[in-house]
């Protein structure tokens, strides 16, 4: 057996694994969203609910899927449910539960004064209007006249109050440097991560001219599964064309 035929037969197996562990992270999926009883049948009324149901749970940092090496990727839907997680993986399981109805939903980063990115929100899209929800915190956010803002309307510089998904009441943030948000830098990713992402940001925002902010990342990428299974395909096209390469020379 050639060296070229292990490594597609590695990734073709990894790949074929992935696909498995998927199917089973949807099973898990469904059942933990069973046993959240009754939610309405407005979707707005349902969305805010099970924002106030995930803001009850413990949101501890976030494990890795399979090991600490792919901690980028975040954690699956099942480790949040058994364990919690913070504000980027309890806002995964939000937006992965909402798709379950049919709701589409995104992560958007929150923007820190000094610039870095410092937490995860999540945008739903609900037909006729967007709305902000944090569901670590149990609140969504609106403009002065009460109306729901959406990503853009953050990156505008409108005016927010915050109002608690579990009764309407007008809230906040708790004080702290650490909420000290610059919403006019509200993006759709944590680009501040690493240097990688600095720099394959600064590539893609002259690229697209500023519109990389408002990109809403598909919600199969929101499965650590989905997104090691597509960096084994690009590895595998990698190599093929390194082979080719090699065989020419």
């Amino acid at each position: 057996m050639t060296a070229d035929t292990c490594v597609h037969l590695a990734v073709g197996v990894a790949i074929a694994g992935l696909g498995i562990d998927w199917m089973l992270e949807q099973a898990r999926l469904r059942r933990f969203i069973e046993t959240l009883g009754p939610l309405p049948h407005d979707p707005c009324a349902l969305v805010l609910a099970l924002a106030d149901q995930l803001a009850r749970r413990p949101h501890p940092p976030d494990v890795p899927y399979l090991t600490a090496l792919l901690g980028p990727l975040g954690a699956t839907a099942s480790s949040i449910i058994q364990k919690g997680g913070c504000c980027s993986g309890t806002s995964r399981l939000f937006i992965l539960a909402l798709r379950r109805f049919g709701i589409p939903a995104y992560q958007i980063t929150l923007h820190h004064q000094t610039g870095r990115a410092q937490h995860c929100l999540v945008e739903v899209n609900l037909q006729d209007r967007r709305l902000i929800v944090d569901p670590v915190y149990g609140l969504y956010y609106t403009d002065a006249r009460r109306n729901p803002i959406g990503l853009e309307d953050l990156q505008a510089g409108v005016a927010v109050e915050f109002y608690s998904v579990g009764g309407g009441v007008k809230t906040g943030y708790p004080s702290g440097n650490y909420y000290e948000f610059d919403f006019k830098m509200t993006k759709t990713a944590n680009w501040t991560k690493s240097h990688i992402r600095k720099f394959a940001y600064f590539i893609l925002r002259s690229v697209t001219n500023g519109t990389i902010d408002r990109f809403r990342v598909p919600y199969l990428l929101e499965w650590p599964q989905v997104l090691l299974a597509l960096i084994l395909v690009v590895t595998l096209v990698a190599w093929n064309l390194v082979m080719c390469l090699w065989i020419r020379l």
